[in-house]
């Protein structure tokens, strides 16, 4: 956090993220630097360079490289609808194509209603070592909108949250198919606990299938050093390539803040559908803020 307007993020590590295919293999090595704006009211401005190897060979250790430039931007005017816009671009470097690209708008227009109207555009390198649902079942760009919405029922008790998404997606050259995504939940607060719930329904349509699922959250701030979160998912999907069945998954995660800026926490997760019928997972972190007091 230098003295000044800027600050200047670095990182590296070796994520997981869960393909066709790779189940039991890690996602290579990850990468990268973010500069960004600071102290400007309103506004957040952000570059980012990444480096992804998706296999470390000495032989060639220029082999599988790929190289994102990324970039976001948001403001909120001062006014009292308090409209913001925002988007964001992820270009790759090496396939010479925008993997992601978003804009939006946010607008309040009355104290009991938030909407939001956004578009995206997906793609991605379909020559690189590394495959993709994406790029397994498509061959062009994916566009979507979405419209938002938050209601509240019940100041600082309840609110109603509601949104739908539409997607055209190209999967063969020339040919293309539509996609609809809708997506609702209550959100329940009881601030004087601490306990926040939130159930949802969600269902999509579109050429890979069509899904139906639930899914509720649970956070509990029992006292202000500690905190337990529970999250439940269940869906019933019919698949174009016939693979019909469920998913379930759980996680769950707890955390103690053992002293100003340092938290410990833990959980697990578990999962379960046609493709493994079990995928059980453990995680511990280790979390300090070395500018908790600024």
């Amino acid at each position: 956090m230098p003295a000044g307007y800027l600050d200047i993020t670095l990182y590296g590590g070796i994520p997981r993220s869960v393909e066709v295919g790779d189940f039991h293999k890690d996602d290579g090595l990850l990468a990268g630097m973010s500069v960004g704006l600071k102290n400007v009211p309103r506004t957040n401005v952000q570059l980012h360079l990444a480096w992804r190897k998706n296999d470390i060979s000495f032989r060639d250790l220029v082999e599988n490289d790929e190289v994102f430039l990324g970039a976001n931007v948001s403001h909120q005017f001062d006014v009292t609808t308090k409209p913001m816009i925002y988007g964001l671009i992820e270009y790759n470097l090496a396939g010479k194509n925008i993997d992601a690209g978003t804009a939006g708008v946010d607008i309040t227009p009355a104290k009991w209603v938030a909407l939001n109207l956004e578009f995206n555009l997906f793609d991605v390198n379909r020559a690189s070592d590394r495959p993709t649902i994406l790029g397994l079942f498509t061959q062009g760009r994916t566009l979507s909108g979405r419209f938002g919405s938050t209601w509240t029922i019940l100041p600082d008790w309840l609110d109603f949250v509601a949104n739908y998404s539409y997607q055209r997606i190209e999967i063969q050259n020339g040919v293309k198919r539509n996609g609809h995504l809708i997506d609702t939940a209550f959100q329940f607060s009881y601030e004087e606990i601490g306990l926040h719930v939130e159930p949802g329904y969600y269902f999509s349509d579109s050429f890979g299938g069509r899904v139906h699922g639930a899914r509720v959250s649970v956070h509990e701030q029992f006292t202000e050093n500690i905190y337990t979160e529970v999250y439940l998912d269940f869906a019933k999907y019919n698949k174009i390539t016939g693979k019909n069945g469920t998913a379930f998954s759980t996680v769950i995660w707890t955390g103690y803040e053992v002293m100003k800026g340092l938290t410990l926490s833990g959980g697990f997760e578990y999962n379960r559908n046609t493709v493994f019928t079990k995928d059980i997972r453990g995680s511990f972190k280790v979390e300090y803020h070395f500018d908790y007091g600024s």
